[in-house]
Parts: structure tokens; sequence; C-alpha cells
């Protein structure tokens, strides 16, 4: 009986030692990023005085919203009125949930950490279905965390982890559906469900759903593929509707003013470019966000490599062989979404709007070349085989080394940015003008902190000033008849950014300066009284504030 017990433990001990093994890559990413995000809390909060403070001022926009919803039954930033200030309506309603049972400015935050953390996770698996090695495994996740990056993300307190993971789910469950032709029902249920997800999260996630019905229909799935195209685009189309019905616009504003200031950028443009505006976009992208350019390279290098692979073993390349082969399809799926993103999205904003693109190539990249060097036979010792995968790994995200180290420098000094802008324009608001109409430049953190009854200059809350901005009517005197109309006791806005739209009327109270660092061009709001008998009020009511601002902001009245 002993014998037999003792075997039973070694049994058992040898299964728990081989799951750690397992898992322990995804161990030691966690452990470091747990300390990553250790850290920059503590930055954060010390450079704040002790104040958490994200890194944009969008995520106070879909707090506000998601509370509003969660308290009031109000789709918008104030509690009374709607607006479609938010391009991703699933994440607002995702911390309307958790906003029904507790209300912080911490929710998009935490919630962040967690996406974090089930990405890894959801990652890792993924590297262990395709055999990757251990060291592979650590190292791409690694990689995955300071790339993408992961630490940015978290503390712009916005919907893109959530985004990629779902990249990532669709991406996987449909090559493995289409390559081993499962067409059951429950794997068309998993692929239709992730498509809606994906195309309410973000715009962007419509690109992807979209392609992935583009190739079953070309694989003669006629019904499967039409109820694809119907997923992809059913959230938008519900939640326009549903727009149009409450007098908004039928495309969140975010997505209409962006867009047109995408299109404004290019009016300096000339030659080809010009004659083709899209084209001009993406070259001005390519141009801009060498990241970009990456995941274009790495994709069409690697799509052409896994094309003549497949080429050698068949000696012909035919859709259903391209259907059959998971690497070939994978990277004809990212480099499709690379190339419709750069098309018609954009990138930045705090290293947000491309991060998809550069998980998806981390991603399946690494699995590549695992797998490549895999199938090479060389009489070299098994640590020796590890370095090489190590260095080919590093070698590969090599030219987007320079991301990790601008979101490594950038992150505390955004946030900093935030807390004496945004946040102190808030504690002013929140102080002499609550309940009070008034104009503002950034909606986010003054919609949150503030009852103040609130116009936005840029359009994200307004759809009035959208509608405007859409039909090329927004000038300095609607701006004005707008103050008159609804009596704004003081306004505020970037006067070089803002010029051409500011009434010649206004009066100028005083300027809010903040260290310039990485803000030369929003380092100074100014304040205005829109009507004389505001103008004493408004100066007053600065010249006490000003005693109260922090160290690093300057209020100079005029």
């Amino acid at each position: 009986m002993q014998l037999g017990s003792t075997r039973q433990n070694e049994k058992a001990h040898g299964v728990h030692l081989n799951v750690f093994k397992n898992n322990a890559p995804l161990l030691i990413a966690s452990v470091l990023a747990a300390l990553c995000i250790v850290y920059y809390h503590v930055r954060i909060t010390h450079a704040n005085n002790g104040m958490f403070v994200y890194t944009i001022d969008d995520p106070y926009i879909h707090a506000s919203m998601a509370r509003n919803l969660a308290q009031h039954g109000t789709w918008g930033i104030s509690p009374n009125v709607i607006s479609s200030a938010s391009s991703s309506p699933m994440w607002v309603l995702l911390l309307s949930v958790i906003y029904l049972v507790t209300d912080s400015q911490l929710i998009p935050y935490a919630v962040n950490i967690v996406l974090a953390f089930v990405l890894l996770f959801v990652v890792h698996r993924y590297f262990l279905q395709h055999g990757l090695t251990p060291i592979a495994r650590t190292l791409g996740l690694v990689l995955l965390w300071f790339t993408t990056p992961l630490p940015g993300l978290i503390f712009t307190g916005m919907e893109h982890i959530l985004h990629i993971i779902l990249t990532v789910l669709l991406l996987h469950t449909v090559v493995t559906t289409i390559t081993t032709n499962n067409f059951s029902r429950n794997s068309i249920i998993q692929v239709v469900i992730l498509c809606i997800l994906n195309s309410a999260i973000r715009p962007e996630g419509i690109l992807l759903s979209g392609i992935v019905a583009g190739v079953v229909l070309l694989s003669r799935r006629w019904s499967t593929s039409i109820l694809l195209l119907l997923a992809s685009v059913a959230p938008m189309v519900i939640f326009g509707l549903w727009s149009i019905t409450h007098d908004e616009l039928f495309f969140p504003n975010s997505v209409i003013v962006k867009s047109l200031d995408n299109m404004h950028a290019q009016q300096n443009i000339s030659g080809l470019r010009a004659l083709f505006p899209r084209l001009g976009a993406a070259i001005t992208l390519l141009r801009r966000y060498e990241e970009v350019l990456w995941c274009l390279q790495l994709t069409t290098v690697i799509f052409s490599i896994s094309l003549w692979k497949q080429f050698q073993l068949t000696r012909t390349i035919h859709f259903k062989t391209f259907l059959s082969n998971a690497q070939v399809l994978t990277f004809g799926f990212v480099l499709s979404s690379v190339l419709a993103h750069i098309t018609v999205s954009d990138a930045g904003w705090f290293f947000r709007y491309e991060a998809y693109l550069i998980a998806l190539c981390i991603i399946s990249g690494f699995t590549f070349v695992e797998q490549w060097l895999s199938t090479i036979k060389l009489p070299i010792k098994p640590v020796v085989a590890y370095s090489i995968t190590s260095a080919s790994c590093i070698i590969l995200c090599f030219p987007i080394a320079s991301r990790s180290l601008q979101a490594a420098r950038q992150l505390v000094p955004y946030s900093q940015m935030v807390y004496q802008k945004q946040i102190q324009t808030a504690r002013f608001l929140s102080t002499y003008y609550n309940n009070k109409p008034v104009g503002v430049t950034d909606i986010g953190a003054v919609s949150y902190f503030t009852t103040a009854q609130l116009t936005d200059f840029y359009g994200l809350g307004s759809a009035v000033v959208a509608r405007h901005k859409k039909n090329h009517t927004w000038s300095a005197d609607v701006v004005q008849q707008m103050a008159i109309q609804q009596q704004w006791q003081c306004a505020f806005t970037y006067e070089e950014l803002q010029r051409e739209f500011i009434p010649t009327s206004w009066l100028p109270v005083a300027t809010l300066t903040i260290d310039a660092g990485l803000f030369a061009d929003q380092s100074t709001l100014t304040f205005y009284a829109p009507q004389p008998q505001y103008e004493q009020q408004l100066r007053n009511n600065l010249q006490a504030f000003s005693a109260t601002v922090p160290h690093g902001v300057t209020i100079t009245l005029k």
C-alpha cells in the first residue's frame, strides 16, 4: 500500500511540476507586469500630488457617460442630456455595469489591469497551442507587454486592451474554423459573437470582421458569409439608428470630428496624393508612424514566405489550399487588417489606435519564427537553439523598440499634463461654475468632476458642434450665437489652435500655462468672458483660484 501511495504521490508531483513548467512563462510575464504597473502607479501619483490621473482626458468621457447611464439612464456626458460622445458603446456599457455597484474614477484603470493579465493569459495559450518553446513564450509575452505597449494602454483607461483580446480570439477562432472546415453551429455562433463584439468595442473592429466575412464568402459559404457581414455592421447600424432617433448623428461625434481633422490635414498635400485623398492619408500615416510601416513590411514578407512554402509543397497556389494552411491564412488576415487600417483609420494618440496591429504582428510573427526555426535541423545544443530563437525574435521587434522607449518616457509627463490642465480646469468649474453654462475645449475631466452645463468647442460632446463641423459651417459667428443663446458665463480654449473660431467680442481675462515639455502647442489655455457682464466675476474667480493651483501651473490675469 505504501509503494502504491508513493507512486501516486510521485505521479501527482510530476503533473504539478509539468503544469508549473508549462505556465512558467506566463508567471514570469505576470510578475514583471505587476511590478511595472506598481512602478508607474507610484510615479504617477507622486507627480500629481497623490492623485491618480490618466494619461489622456478621454477616459473621463467614458467614465462620465458610464456613470450617467448607470445612475440616470442617460447616454451622455451630462445627466440630463443625450450626447454621442463615445466611439466605443461596448466599453461604456461595460463600465456602466460596474458603476451600478460603485462610483470611482479608478474603474477604467482597474478594468484595464484585469484585462491586461487576461490578454497575457490568452496569448500564452495561443503560444502553447502553436508549440512555442518556454523561452520563446516568455520573450514573446515580455515584448508584447512593452512594445504594444500595454503599460501605456492601461493608464489611458480606454478600451484598446479589450479590443486586442477580442481581435486575437476572433483571428484564432476563424482560422481554426476555416482550416479544419468545421462550420458547425457552435463554431459559427462563436465567430458571429466575436464579430459583433469586435465591431462594438472599436470602429476598427469592423475591418477584421468584414475581412472574415469576405474570406468566408470566397469559400462559397454564402449564408454564413452574409450572417457574418450582418454581425459586423449590426452594432454600428443599431447604434446609428438609435442616435438619429435622439437627434444625434449616425456616427459618434468623435468619429466624425477626428475624421474631419484628418481630412483637413490632407489639404496641404499635392500631386498624385491630392487626386486620391485616402492614398495620401495612408502614405502620410506610414511616414509619420514607423511602427505601422513595420507592421506592413513584416506581414508582407512573412505572408510571401508562407505562400512560397505552400507553393513548394503543392506546386500550385489555389484558394482551397490557401484556406487549408493556417499560417498562410493567419498572415493573410493580419496583412489585410494592416492594409485596411492604413486606408481608413489613423495611428498615434498615445500609441492607441495601432496597438492591436502591433499585438497581432508580434503574436503571429513570433509563432512564425519559432515554427520556422524548428524545421531547421542543425547540429547544435538546445541552449544554442534557444539563443538563436531569442535573438531572432529580438531582431524581429528591433524596429519598434523606440515605441517602448517613447511610452516609458511619456507616460508620467502625459499624466502630469492632464493633472495640470484638465484636472485644474475641472477644479475651477466645480468651485465656481457648477450648474452654470460654460464653453470648454476638453470635456473629459470637466464632465466627470463637475455639474457645469458644458458645450464642447471640439465637438466630441455636442452634436450641434459636430454637425456644424461636418457641414463646414462652424465659425466664430456660430460660437457667438451659441454663447448668447445659452448664456455662457465663461469659456476657455487654446487660442493658438482655435483663433479663427473665437469671437472678436470675447474678452480674454487670463491664461493658464503649464510647463511646456512635450506639449508646446497645448501648454496655454485662455479664459474668456463671452459677455461683458461676466468679466469681473470671472476675473475675481480666477484670481482666487490662482492661489490654489499646484506647482508647474501659472494663472496670469490680463
